[in-house]
């Protein structure tokens, strides 16, 4: 999309972007059956990450619940002594970080087959649907929007540099691995009587910011997978760009990534309540969902882009326009 196309689009709020964004699938139904057709595969990988993934977090739970009153968390030792001549059993009280190791060790092979899932097959089928879903996406925002399936196929590929697209989104998803693991471990200390309560306020607040601070590095971060998607910008490039086109919209990309992060969080929670993997009408529903809104959130993420460029475009107009009225005053 040329400058003089992006200056041409109305600026949007919140609501506004949410609007725009659903107004493309609703207006044209090709889009909505090329994104379904292309998600199909990561609908299936989804299924069965979700599958491993909510039944690690049933049997985390599980863990931490509170035993019968008959049942106490002890773990015990057998050790023969010489001198009486028999086996003595040795009782001891789990302390947190007991009851942390061992949660570790028994959840160590699951969480190997999650990572490995989600960083080879599922995050190489995602940004296959992202590539597929932007180029269509940002040609019908446009209004030049390819005549056929096989055409806006096609533009999808031939557009785009796999390779440029690949590198930023390894960026951002090690940031966001990073980010997440961090706010995971300051949640998890929050909880924790045994460090006191100087701590628990400590980490529960550090949690806090830190949750901010990632909705709105997630909202910098997918702007740098568009640029790098529609416009070949590559790795930092990416991201210096998305940072200069989203400054004095920063706000407006948080909330839209808290949106999402809402949605996805209430779809796993509702998944875990309903039944999760014993229930195959559940996880196919979340996953249908989940793909569902992972389009959404591209478009989403499009049309901001285009919004935040349009007013940096605009600005810079007004500025050089003011400029040349000076010296032509002079």
């Amino acid at each position: 999309m040329e400058n003089n196309q992006v200056l041409l689009i109305e600026r949007h709020g919140i609501p506004g972007i949410l609007k725009e964004a659903l107004r493309i699938p609703y207006k044209h139904p090709k889009f909505i059956t090329l994104t379904l057709l292309t998600s199909l595969p990561l609908f299936f990988i989804m299924v069965l990450h979700e599958i491993i993934l909510q039944t690690t977090m049933i049997e985390t739970k599980a863990f931490f619940t509170p035993p019968p009153p008959t049942e106490y968390p002890f773990y015990s030792t057998v050790n023969w002594d010489v001198n009486e001549g028999l086996y003595l059993v040795s009782y001891y009280l789990m302390t947190p970080l007991d009851s942390t190791m061992r949660l570790f060790k028994d959840m160590s092979p699951r969480i190997l087959q999650l990572g490995i899932l989600y960083l080879v097959p599922l995050h190489l089928l995602d940004l296959l649907t992202t590539i597929t879903t932007l180029n269509t996406a940002s040609s019908i925002y446009a209004g030049t929007p390819p005549p056929t399936l096989k055409a806006m196929l096609s533009k999808s590929v031939e557009n785009t540099s796999f390779k440029g697209a690949l590198i930023t989104s390894i960026y951002v998803l090690s940031l966001n691995s990073f980010t997440l693991f961090g706010f995971m471990w300051a949640v998890t200390n929050s909880v924790i009587p045994a460090l006191g309560a100087f701590f628990e306020v400590f980490y529960g607040v550090g949690s806090v910011v830190l949750f901010v601070k990632w909705m709105d590095w997630s909202a910098v971060w997918n702007m740098g997978i568009v640029l790098s998607i529609l416009e070949g910008k590559h790795g930092l490039e990416a991201f210096w760009a998305a940072l200069y086109y989203s400054r004095g919209s920063r706000t407006r990309g948080m909330c839209l990534m808290l949106v999402f992060f809402v949605w996805r969080t209430v779809l796993r929670l509702l998944c875990v309540y309903v039944g999760g993997y014993e229930k195959w009408t559940g996880l196919v529903i979340t996953s249908g969902l989940s793909c569902i809104g992972n389009v959404l959130k591209w478009v989403v993420c499009m049309v901001f882009f285009y919004d935040c460029k349009s007013r940096v475009l605009e600005k810079k107009m007004d500025r050089d326009g003011s400029n040349e009225k000076t010296i032509s005053n002079v």
